[in-house]
């Protein structure tokens, strides 16, 4: 994983660094030097570099990159955009050592002319609108399409908390980050414009997470955290791996109970049982001789008569596609009231929950008991309806949405979008940036949602429910869940094409990540 914080983190990071003895000139020049590795690494031509400049760190770090350019016998362009008398100090040491040497200074943007053009405007600090000559400057540039364009700690224009565009924004190819991530440069939009990131250590420790020391807990997920899933037992069978009830499909909708019991199952579950309208259990027993099936009568559903259910159950799924009738509400009031293991809330539960007090009352007293026990995994639409908040606003603070609604109810949240973020009630949340609009497909939630049981109950059955450390050791299983289906869904839009891939053609995937 890799640590994320925020703009204001960020400087306080350094800060703190600086005061414990790290010199901030030696910052800078560690800095300019991973930008100067990275584009000798990715094979960027050096004879023809620009360097934009602005008055801040951040174009002190430029700087420095065009003096090092020189020291190799290159002869760099510089063009700078800010008011001299607006030079941060190390800034103006940068240009004081640049003095020693000759690089061409200009005074515009001249398409086709530079090879490479470093971006050096603007810093993690930005939130205000970019316009003026600046504004201009960088537009120019994303029109040339015959330049390399890599960034300086974060491509300017990008709001380093959120990943919006602030008026405009450098298209990048590479970006070169310090010390440790920013959430914008994973976030939609910012994550188009920052390319390929690099997370470079240039001397700042990364500070420990936690509300008494000011910084929070957020963390990319990558790959390689697939090594922390849940062990499966070599000595065990069927009964022993997970016994999961999927509650889900209704009269009209019978693919969802299919593609979340299908997911768990592939997922490690040993057994899947599926409670269901009764009309879905020919289909059912056609397309997945799988799993056991229970069924009630529309309309008439008695949640009582299935207490054996959720006795013989390890972990539970109540959501997708029931619907939000008078079935789907006593059943999942049932399930609120009665289930104490691992459970997971998906679709119309959420809906069901947004509308109805004594649901989120239920909600609230279920997952108080044992904070983290139960997740909850709604969209921007479905968090709307549970928080109140508008799309807009929650996409604005995906991270603070997610976190304090998993604080308020002592769920785990996974707030899904093009970028998911997950938030334990710890206080620890991760970003899986690796999802894909191969997932952008009918089923896709259903079946992250049976993924994501099959791994909470495994975690579960090993003490590991809770699991989430600041130092980046345990990872709560929905994270993993998440981390699974986006890097499956990817793989299917590389075997079959974003545009073609269905939800079952991701569960074929799954076997590649599990």
């Amino acid at each position: 994983m890799i640590r994320l914080l925020t703009s204001r983190e960020s400087k306080e990071a350094d800060r703190l660094a600086i005061s414990r003895g790290m010199p901030s000139p030696v910052l800078m020049e560690r800095a300019a030097l991973s930008v100067l590795h990275t584009m000798q690494h990715r094979g960027m031509p050096l004879d023809r570099v620009l360097v934009l400049a602005g008055s801040g760190n951040n174009g002190g770090d430029g700087i420095a990159v065009a003096r090092m350019l020189c020291e190799k016998g290159y002869t760099p362009s510089v063009l700078l955009t800010g008011s001299p008398d607006k030079y941060s100090d190390g800034m103006r040491h940068q240009m004081e050592l640049l003095s020693w040497y000759q690089p061409t200074f200009v005074n515009s943007y001249e398409a086709g002319r530079y090879s490479v053009v470093v971006d050096a405007i603007f810093g993690v600090g930005l939130s205000r609108e970019i316009t003026g000559p600046v504004r201009d400057l960088i537009d120019a540039v994303n029109a040339d399409s015959s330049v390399r364009v890599i960034a300086v700690d974060i491509p300017s224009g990008i709001h380093a908390d959120n990943g919006s565009v602030c008026g405009t924004a450098v298209r990048a190819e590479r970006t070169v980050t310090f010390a440790y991530g920013k959430p914008g440069l994973y976030l939609a939009p910012g994550a188009e414009y920052a390319g390929e990131v690099r997370t470079a250590a240039i001397g700042i420790p990364v500070p420990d997470g936690g509300a008494q020391t000011g910084f929070s807990q957020r963390y990319l997920l990558e790959q390689s955290d697939l090594q922390k899933l849940p062990a499966r037992d070599p000595f065990g069978n069927k009964g022993t791996c997970g016994k999961l009830l999927v509650i889900a499909g209704s009269k009209e909708i019978c693919g969802a109970a299919y593609l979340a019991g299908r997911a768990a199952l592939v997922s490690g579950a040993g057994m899947v049982r599926i409670l269901t309208e009764h009309a879905n259990r020919i289909p059912l027993a056609a397309s997945f001789p799988e799993a056991l099936i229970s069924t009630y009568a529309a309309d008439t559903c008695d949640p009582s008569a299935y207490q054996t259910l959720l006795t013989w159950a390890d972990g539970v799924l109540i959501g997708p596609g029931i619907g939000t009738g008078k079935d789907a509400r006593s059943l999942l009031a049932w399930v609120l009231r009665t289930f104490d293991g691992p459970l997971v809330l998906d679709a119309d539960a959420l809906n069901l929950i947004a509308a109805d007090s004594e649901l989120k009352n239920l909600l609230i007293q279920a997952a108080g008991s044992m904070p983290g026990r139960i997740v909850m995994t709604p969209h921007l639409v479905e968090m709307s309806r549970l928080t109140g908040l508008s799309v807009s606003e929650i996409r604005s603070e995906l991270f603070e949405t997610a976190e304090q609604y998993a604080c308020a109810t002592g769920a785990v949240c996974v707030l899904k979008d093009a970028k998911t973020v997950i938030a334990h009630p710890s206080g620890v949340s991760c970003l899986m940036a690796s999802g894909t609009s191969a997932l952008a497909t009918a089923g896709s939630g259903d079946v992250l949602a049976g993924i994501i049981t099959a791994l909470h109950t495994a975690a579960s059955d090993r003490g590991t429910v809770c699991a989430a450390e600041s130092g980046g050791g345990a990872v709560c299983a929905a994270a993993l869940g998440d981390l699974v289906h986006g890097l499956a869904g990817r793989s299917a839009g590389e075997t079959y094409s974003a545009r073609a891939v269905t939800a079952a053609d991701v569960i074929g995937q799954l076997h590649c990540f599990l």
